[in-house]
């Protein structure tokens, strides 16, 4: 899935995970740097994205529904 999105023209890709023991480790997508960013903490990953978004940007988060239902309560 990664590399489809990393064909989309001007992406910008950060990979965190979340507190569950079958959540994949950043050390897994090391080699994908610096193609994309890694950030262990999703809620910080967020704050900074969300902040720096141009109004003409798309924020999306993608993941497994556990990880999306932690995002999605978190999100006000």
């Amino acid at each position: 899935m990664l590399e489809e999105l990393l064909q989309i023209p001007n992406i910008e890709i950060t990979m965190t995970t979340f507190d569950d023991e079958r959540a994949l480790k950043l050390e897994d997508f090391k080699a994908w740097q610096p193609r994309i960013k890694l950030n262990a903490d999703w809620q910080e990953a967020y704050r900074k994205l969300k902040n720096e978004l141009q109004p003409n940007e798309l924020l999306l988060i993608a993941g497994s529904l556990y990880f999306s239902s932690e995002v999605r309560s978190q999100i006000k």
